[in-house]
């Protein structure tokens, strides 16, 4: 019973860490501060709203607009009355990143009385990293009586090299009275990437307890010290813990230090599937060809595996089959770095339809990750380079019932660039999906294949802009005169700015001035 739940724990941590390492980060895309017009958050700046300020500060550091800097540090000279809107000022200076911010930031640290307005100041002059700082920030480390300010000074530390910096740190990595102190001096440590930060964190790996040696090999993998791939490999014959060996392979493949390659080749079997996906990601980092075979194999066992379980296993055991499929996709993509050619096996299998029923989670999930296996798969096939690549691409995926995968085989097709690939993208200018013909007018303009001009003439009137714009640049790349006519035309009269662009782009490679042309045109009428 004890190894039951000791197995579904450490699956569990290994899902749990391939989604936070495949995970594509922050959803939000700081849109509703980028679509504010600048000289609207500039007005607000003065405006007499505390909380329009406040949120105008914000946007301006989201959007690291340096011409904010001026109009942020005299809103501070007034002086702002509002400790809602000197916080969020803080914080936008410090995210510009502009050292004429430091003087005014500075002051903060002596004339804020409340502790939260000083330990936004002291974040803000880590960010801004301007290493004359040092010295105030050990001060605050030192001295300010809040614990927030202390701790925010340890984390801005670890944005300097300095050895100033770096002992201060590896004096409370090592000897801080309270565990998160500690804990975030190695953090801190880490990101300095200060060669002399590499002692004090290989000394705490095996120094008070559990808690400062996994960040102790967090921070390790982080500064990317090559010294520390020995100690760590060392750490990992020892480790019998997933999640410790999980850590130890992400630091290493993070290093990408050569000496790791044995390791972690030898990490593609191991137990915990994050320790193998972890060093799926070193070896690509290493770029050592030594990996694509163990790489293959890796593929195919997850490839086999997966094939022999009906869909209703898999759907029953999705977490399972979708760590599987996460494996499957991360070898692909080192394949596609390190070797396309030689991953041509593993494309072709993984090119290959699976269909699951959309009508559940575990289906919708399923499916998805059937489809990103395949695309990836059809980008390999692109860089392989191998006629068997050209022969599979002209066939099946072309007619592919999802309109991505569609797209992603006509750019494949492109990026082979065999002889005679224009007759197998040609049907694809009239693809029901405006996606897949602008891929296909995109290719056919680069292939070179004379055959194309006349249907490319013909998209020019495509209800998709996205189309025509194509169209117009591969005709002009073809450098046939007979689509001129047409260019012209286009670079009068069609209704996209970017269409007409590229129209007189094309125009004038074929020998014509688009301007001209329209002045002779008045003369004559």
């Amino acid at each position: 019973m004890v190894g039951i739940v000791r197995r579904a724990r450490a699956c569990a941590a290994a899902a749990a860490l391939i989604l936070a390492v495949a995970a594509p980060g922050a959803l939000g895309n700081g849109w509703e501060h980028h679509a504010i017009p600048l000289p609207a958050l500039l007005a607000a700046l003065d405006g007499a709203d505390a909380e329009l300020r406040a949120q105008a500060a914000l946007s301006l550091g989201v959007r690291q607009e340096r011409a904010a800097v001026a109009p942020l540090l005299r809103l501070l000279d007034r002086p702002e009355d509002s400790p809602g809107v000197r916080g969020p000022v803080y914080q936008a200076l410090g995210r510009i990143g502009d050292a004429r911010a430091v003087p005014a930031l500075l002051g903060a640290l002596d004339a804020e009385d409340r502790e939260e307005l000083r330990a936004e100041a002291v974040q803000a002059l880590g960010a801004i990293g301007d290493a004359a700082v040092v010295p105030r920030l050990l001060a605050a480390l030192d001295g300010d009586p809040s614990l927030i300010v202390r701790t925010r000074a340890i984390d801005a530390l670890g944005h300097f090299a300095t050895p100033a910096a770096v002992e201060a740190l590896a004096a409370l990595a090592l000897d801080g009275k309270s565990q998160s102190v500690r804990l975030r001096a190695l953090r801190a440590l880490g990101a300095t990437g200060a060669a002399a930060a590499a002692p004090p964190l290989l000394a705490a790996l095996h120094g008070r307890g559990e808690l400062e040696r996994d960040a102790a090999v967090d921070a390790l993998g982080r500064l990317g010290a090559a010294a520390a791939a020995g100690p760590l490999r060392a750490l990992l014959r020892e480790a019998d813990d997933p999640t410790l060996r999980v850590r130890i392979v992400a630091a290493l493949a993070r290093i990408a230090d050569p000496s790791a390659l044995p390791t972690l080749i030898e990490m593609l079997r191991d137990e915990p599937p994050a320790a193998r996906y972890q060093a799926v990601l070193g070896l690509s980092r290493l770029g050592d060809a030594r990996a694509v075979a163990p790489l293959l194999d890796l593929y195919r066992g997850l490839a086999d595996g997966l094939a022999a379980r009906p869909n209703e296993a898999l759907l029953a055991e999705a977490p399972s089959a979708l760590v599987d499929y996460a494996l499957m996709l991360a070898t692909l993509r080192a394949l596609v770095d390190l070797a396309p050619d030689s991953g041509l096996p593993a494309f072709l299998d993984a090119a290959r339809p699976r269909d699951f029923p959309r009508d559940s989670a575990a289906g919708l999930m399923l499916a998805e990750a059937v489809y990103e296996l395949r695309r990836l798969a059809l980008v390999g096939l692109g860089y392989s380079r191998a006629p068997a690549a050209a022969d599979y691409l002209g066939g099946g995926p072309l007619a592919d019932p999802d309109p991505r995968l569609r797209a992603a085989a006509v750019r494949a097709i492109g990026v082979l660039g065999k002889a005679g690939a224009a007759a197998a993208v040609l049907p694809l200018l009239d693809d029901a999906d405006g996606e897949v013909r602008r891929g296909a007018a995109a290719v056919l303009g680069r292939l070179g294949d004379g055959a194309a001009v006349g249907p490319l003439i013909a998209r020019l009137s495509d209800g998709h802009a996205g189309v025509r714009r194509e169209a117009a640049i591969g005709l002009g790349y073809l450098g046939d005169a007979a689509a001129l006519a047409a260019l012209l035309a286009a670079a009068e009269g069609d209704g996209d700015d970017r269409v007409r662009a590229a129209a007189r782009l094309s125009a004038r490679l074929l020998g014509a001035d688009p301007a001209q042309a329209k002045n002779a045109r008045s003369t004559t009428q």
